[in-house]
């Protein structure tokens, strides 16, 4: 590391030689990730299944695809910044930067919730093409990383009128500098588009609950969908759910059975006081032996 004077530094611009034509396409959507996470161009061999870690990772981790069904991508370009000389020239101060607005047909009010939460936290995201290109951005040491945005967030979304259908939105605001120099595009072999983020799971006591047994039953929280259905085996295994006592300590589970009649678990232990109860961690429910992809439950408090 040096201190530098500044008249002694010449700027140049790039080779100018064109080998490849290479741009993104048309968006199929976008996924959401932490603005501090990072990642190695190893970690891009297999996008797809890293991504998949990182969709079931720990709710600060976690990253939030969004493929539902995109029907419009508008772009809006600010226009660039000069100054004006009395002499009649110019002298360009910087490139306006662009406006990205992607608008979802798919996912109605459910989605709508979901995006509005992420306004004023500060993401940044992945652009995907119908094509699995996606951008991203190249870091200083190697890294990769999110596109840096000065602003990401969901408006209001658009109503269902007469003439229009409902839409879902998402806005992002990014200079050309970090759009087209600092970012890299990349072609993945696995149909990215075809991720899916977490869905939301309620859980009820369907049974009144005793000092031994509890009887849950789990539903996703938008469409209502009975996990039981598909799940009734998966899940009637200890090591599927969790219970925590007032102070946040574990409460052992000694048994799970399942109840056909009323489409629940019974969970057996010593219970009492007020408890939460609730599936296990999105990753553990998604590895072996367990083997339930895609869901993240509510917390369930009971008091005894």
């Amino acid at each position: 590391m040096a201190l530098l004077n500044p008249c002694s530094v010449t700027g140049r611009g790039s080779n100018t030689g064109v080998e490849c034509g290479k741009t993104l396409g048309v968006p199929a959507g976008i996924i959401m990730v932490p603005a501090n996470a990072k990642w190695s161009l190893a970690d891009m061999q297999d996008f797809a299944a890293y991504i998949q870690t990182k969709i079931h990772a720990a709710a600060s981790q976690r990253w939030y695809p969004v493929f539902t069904d995109l029907k419009n991508f508008e772009v809006t370009q600010d226009s660039d910044t000069q100054e004006n000389f009395a002499d009649g020239t110019n002298k360009m101060i910087r490139l306006g930067g662009y406006t990205l607005t992607f608008s979802f047909l798919e996912g109605g009010e459910c989605l709508a919730k979901s995006l509005l939460s992420f306004n004023k936290k500060g993401y940044r995201f992945i652009v995907v093409d119908v094509d699995s290109q996606f951008k991203v951005r190249k870091n200083g040491d190697g890294s990769y990383s999110g596109l840096r945005v000065t602003d990401l967030y969901a408006p209001s979304p658009n109503l269902n009128t007469l003439a229009a259908s409902y839409m879902n939105r998402i806005i992002a605001s990014i200079s050309v500098d970090e759009y087209i120099e600092k970012a890299e595009i990349f072609l993945n072999d696995t149909d990215l588009t075809e991720l899916n983020g977490l869905l939301e799971v309620e859980l009820s006591s369907v049974a009144a609950p005793t000092a031994t047994k509890l009887t849950i039953s789990a539903k996703t929280e938008c469409a209502g969908t009975d996990l039981y259905d598909e799940y009734a085996d998966a899940l009637a295994v200890v090591d599927a759910w969790k219970v925590t006592d007032s102070t946040g300590a574990d409460v052992a589970i000694t048994a799970v059975a399942k109840n056909d009649t009323l489409k629940a678990w019974e969970l057996t232990g010593a219970f009492t006081g007020t408890i939460k109860v609730s599936l296990v961690a999105p990753s553990v429910l998604q590895a072996t032996p367990i083997s339930v992809d895609g869901f993240e439950s509510e917390t369930l408090s009971i008091t005894l």
